[in-house]
């Protein structure tokens, strides 16, 4: 966690402090919406930055509720998994 914390930390997309102790409720929330992951993707070469901003982010999900929280989240792993 450490480790991917320092390549998330730079690009404004830190882990939580919950998760940094260990914390697994906070280790699934801040991975939840699939930009995390694609940022490491990203970070490493695997992903392109376009793929990144082609997620909705947390400024746009958290705003969001049920079925239409749901549909953007599903449609952020849907892009993730085309890009792994």
């Amino acid at each position: 966690l450490v480790s991917m914390n320092a390549r998330l930390s730079p690009i404004g997309c830190a882990l939580s402090k919950a998760t940094l102790s260990g914390n697994c409720e906070a280790l699934v929330d801040d991975f939840a919406d699939c930009t995390k992951i694609m940022a490491l993707l990203v970070s490493a070469g695997k992903a392109s930055v376009e793929d990144l901003l082609s997620l909705a982010h947390r400024d746009q999900t958290g705003r969001l509720h049920g079925a239409e929280l749901d549909a953007v989240l599903e449609e952020n792993g849907r892009i993730l998994s085309q890009v792994l």
